[in-house]
């Protein structure tokens, strides 16, 4: 039963079972005569007959790369995801699940769950030389996933767009402005088509999928210096993206191989003090936290605070965004170093 006076914290569904359940309970706002509610059901319901569809294509629903001539063929399918990390590790009030299967590991948030999201696994393939050649995320370290977003109260317009999560702490890196504009969006209207959507926002992941992988081995090899790890947390704190009182929490987890005993190393795959151990160290205390919005804001927004700090390059087409206040311009050289000191946890 759906607890319709729920305005904080969320649920979660992971079987189509559940989803049709919680569906049917959940609160749908009424509108005027062109809104048009989604549930996650009804979207489960159209991801299912979209791959049923393909199910006779050997790579499953499949788009060329760009227009070009001889442009590579890419195929996408649903698959399932198990986690690896944590075994022994557990982390205190931690609800991660071990797996997140075809259907998804779906969130529903909001007063009788009026707005839910979504993280559905993805397999994709290239078509090379007659032959099906499976596409490798960041080394064989992470998997594609299919973000969805949305609402039946008004709140939120649907969205679809890629993303990748690592399977050590099924944590998600999102990021439609760096990686590439391929987020669709469309409000909860009678124009409202989730199929056309759903199939739109595969087909450009077709065309920009492989900047994920440029992204995380500029981060896996991009090293963290005091003074840019400090940087990090005073951007990150003043755009209110982590919170400060939570900076020792994530400290502790981006140095922990370099404890004498380690709790936490069985959460990362790689023990190297990089800009990829720190946005997972982010996104680690970011997934145990009760408030979507927060997740959000942690999975989407830590890009900018760690351009800011020069651990990321910001691509020559990237600005920030008009809420961010970078401050690694606007530290005083002669102050510089006190900042640093006065926001770095200590060891």
């Amino acid at each position: 039963m759906v607890d319709k006076t729920r305005t904080t914290g969320y649920s979660t569904s992971s079987s189509e079972e559940q989803l049709e359940k919680v569906s049917k309970e959940m609160v749908i706002k009424e509108g005027g005569k062109n809104f048009k509610p989604t549930t996650p059901f009804d979207i489960d319901q159209q991801l299912s007959s979209i791959f049923e569809a393909s199910k006779n294509r050997e790579a499953g629903l499949q788009f060329c790369a760009s227009s070009d001539i001889g442009s590579p063929v890419i195929g996408f399918n649903r698959k399932s995801v198990e986690r690896i990390g944590g075994k022994g590790q557990e982390l205190k009030n931690d609800s991660r699940p071990e797996e997140i299967t075809e259907t998804g590991i779906w969130r529903h948030s909001g007063k009788g769950n009026g707005k839910y999201e979504a993280k559905i696994p993805l397999e994709i393939s290239r078509l090379e030389n007659d032959k099906w050649i499976p596409e490798i995320c960041d080394g064989g370290g992470s998997s594609f996933m299919l973000d969805i977003a949305g609402s039946t109260d008004q709140s939120t317009s649907f969205s679809a767009s890629i993303s990748i999560l690592n399977p050590n702490c099924l944590n998600g890196m999102t990021s439609t402005e760096i990686i590439g504009n391929g987020q669709v969006k469309h409000r909860n209207t009678k124009g409202l088509n989730i199929r056309e959507l759903l199939i739109e926002a595969i087909r450009q992941a077709s065309t920009y999928y492989h900047k994920f992988n440029l992204v995380t081995d500029q981060l896996r090899n991009s090293e963290v210096t005091l003074e840019k790890l400090g940087v990090f947390f005073l951007s990150a704190v003043n755009n209110q993206i982590i919170n400060g009182g939570n900076q020792t929490e994530i400290f502790n987890y981006f140095i922990d191989s370099k404890q004498t005993k380690p709790k936490y190393d069985s959460w990362f795959d790689t023990s190297d003090l990089s800009g990829y151990r720190l946005y997972q160290a982010c996104t680690l205390w970011g997934e145990r936290q009760n408030s979507p919005s927060t997740r959000r804001k942690v999975s989407e927004g830590i890009w900018w605070s760690l351009a800011d700090s020069g651990i990321l390059p910001l691509p020559k087409t990237c600005t920030y965004p008009s809420y961010f206040e970078a401050v690694k311009n606007n530290l005083k050289s002669d102050i510089i170093d006190v900042e640093i000191a006065e926001t770095v946890p200590a060891v």
